[in-house]
């Protein structure tokens, strides 16, 4: 298999790319210098679908991760990116399916687990969204963001308190985050404890200071296409 990522580092390094001045690869070009215009193999597929996701061009993203699929409806790491890019166009349902296909290949993969509880949270499936974000975190019990994902779901389904101490450790993980400080002072003042929500509310207003304060914690994921792409930390190294 050949491996993409290390073709646009070495691409950085050399200033081997199309956009000298900015010292950012063409990421698709890149791509297509290494599997070719038409690629074949779902292998190659995947790693082109894996360049237009990168680049932010979703829509385009979709046709060779879907033909990758086509080819090998076991390969976990096409399904994967599939998963992001349908989330990225808000097309929550297939994404759905496609992150439980991913778990029926790997089930103890977290990153699908997280995944899965976002497009859950975006149809407003709160309990199995809950389910999947505390599978995630009993994996990979670090994630800042799964702790906060956690966090709105109990929020969304009146579990004040849960809501709470899931906030509370998004804030551990990722104190210069606003919107973790923002979810915990929503939840103490929910359960009607104002004072103890004045300080992370402070935090949450110094971190984020343009901002007004809404009503509730931000969305789980954007329904528009996102630009550039935002989910780009989250594409995974899986098998198959």
């Amino acid at each position: 298999m050949r491996t993409l990522a290390l073709v646009l580092s070495l691409a950085l390094l050399t200033g081997c790319t199309d956009s000298p001045t900015s010292q950012v690869p063409d990421e698709v070009a890149v791509a297509k210098t290494v599997v070719g215009e038409n690629p074949q193999s779902a292998d190659d597929l995947t790693d082109m679908g894996f360049a237009y996701l990168k680049a932010g061009r979703i829509e385009e993203a979709l046709e060779p991760l879907q033909k990758a699929v086509e080819m090998e409806p076991k390969s976990a790491r096409a399904l994967f990116q599939l998963g992001l890019a349908y989330g990225a166009l808000g097309r929550h349902k297939e994404k759905m399916e496609t992150y439980r296909n991913v778990l029926r290949l790997q089930p103890g993969f977290a990153p699908a687990h997280l995944k899965l509880g976002q497009a859950l949270a975006a149809e407003e499936h709160h309990q199995e969204a809950i389910h999947h974000y505390q599978t995630a975190l009993k994996l990979a019990p670090r994630n800042a963001d799964g702790h906060y994902y956690l966090g709105m779901s109990f929020f969304l389904s009146n579990r004040h308190k849960e809501a709470v101490e899931a906030f509370k450790q998004a804030t551990r993980l990722a104190p210069e985050n606003g919107k973790t400080w923002h979810g915990l002072a929503l939840a103490y003042m929910e359960l009607g404890r104002y004072q103890e929500a004045l300080v992370p509310l402070k935090k949450a207003l110094k971190l984020n200071p343009r901002n007004s304060v809404p009503t509730g914690p931000t969305p789980p994921e954007p329904r528009e296409i996102p630009q550039p792409y935002q989910e780009r930390g989250q594409f995974a190294q899986v098998s198959g």
